[in-house]
C-alpha cells in the first residue's frame, strides 16, 4: 500500500485500475468525491453556456470554488482511510499496544468522519446550486443540470453511509448523537431538494 497516493495529477484509467484493485485505497469515499466533482464540473459547463451576468458570474465562482473542494477531498479521503486502516492494523500483543491501537483508531476515525460530513454538506450547496441554475441557466442544457444534481445527490448519498459506518466504530457517544441528528435533518433537505428540481425540470422538457 502506498502511503498519501494523489490521484489529481493522474489518469482517470489509473484511478479506475487502482480502485477495482484489492486495495483499501482508493474506495467509497474517494468514488464519492469524484462523483461530487463531476457534478460540479458540469454545473461549471452549464454557467459557461448560459447568459453572462453578476448572478452567473457569482454561481460560476462558487461551483469552481466546489469543484476544487471536491476533488481535493478526493484524494484526501485516501489519506484518512489509509491511517484507519493502518490504525487497527496496529500490533495488539500488550495492553499498552491494546491501548495505543484504540486510540490511534478513535482518532482516525473521527478524523474520516470530518472527511464525510464536509462532502455531504458540500453536496447539498451543490444541489442549491442547480436550483439556481433553472433560473438563470441555459434552458438548453436543463438535462445537463438535473444530472449535475443527481451527481451531486448520489455522492451525497454515498458518503452519508460512510458517516454511518465510522459512527458505528467511534466511541463518543455526545459526538454520534449530534452527528446523527445534523445528519438527519441535513437528508430531509436533500430529498426535498432532490424532488423540488427534478419535479421542474420534468415540467420544462
Amino acid at each position: 500500500m502506498v502511503v498519501g497516493k494523489m490521484y489529481l495529477k493522474k489518469s482517470i484509467e489509473t484511478y479506475l485500475k487502482d480502485l477495482s484493485a484489492k486495495k483499501p485505497a482508493p474506495g467509497g469515499g474517494s468514488a464519492a468525491g469524484l462523483t461530487a466533482a463531476m457534478g460540479a464540473s458540469l454545473a461549471c459547463m452549464v454557467l459557461q453556456f448560459s447568459a453572462k451576468t453578476s448572478r452567473t458570474a457569482a454561481l460560476l465562482e462558487k461551483v469552481r470554488f466546489l469543484r476544487k473542494k471536491f476533488a481535493g477531498l478526493t484524494d484526501n479521503d485516501i489519506v484518512v482511510y489509509q491511517k484507519v486502516f493502518l490504525a487497527y492494523n496496529l500490533p495488539k500483543s500488550t495492553e499498552v499496544q491494546k491501548a495505543r491501537r484504540r486510540e490511534r483508531i478513535q482518532i482516525s476515525l473521527k478524523s474520516a468522519l470530518s472527511i464525510c460530513e464536509e462532502l455531504c454538506g458540500l453536496c447539498y450547496e451543490g444541489m442549491m446550486i442547480t436550483k439556481r441554475l433553472l433560473r438563470v441557466g441555459n434552458e438548453k442544457l436543463i438535462s445537463d443540470t438535473a444530472i449535475s444534481l443527481l451527481l451531486f445527490e448520489a455522492a451525497y448519498q454515498s458518503s452519508l453511509y460512510n458517516v454511518k459506518i465510522n459512527l458505528r466504530g467511534i466511541k463518543d457517544i455526545s459526538l454520534k448523537k449530534k452527528v446523527r441528528r445534523n445528519i438527519t435533518a441535513l437528508s430531509k433537505k436533500v430529498s426535498t431538494l432532490k424532488m423540488e428540481v427534478l419535479e421542474r425540470v420534468d415540467e420544462a422538457l
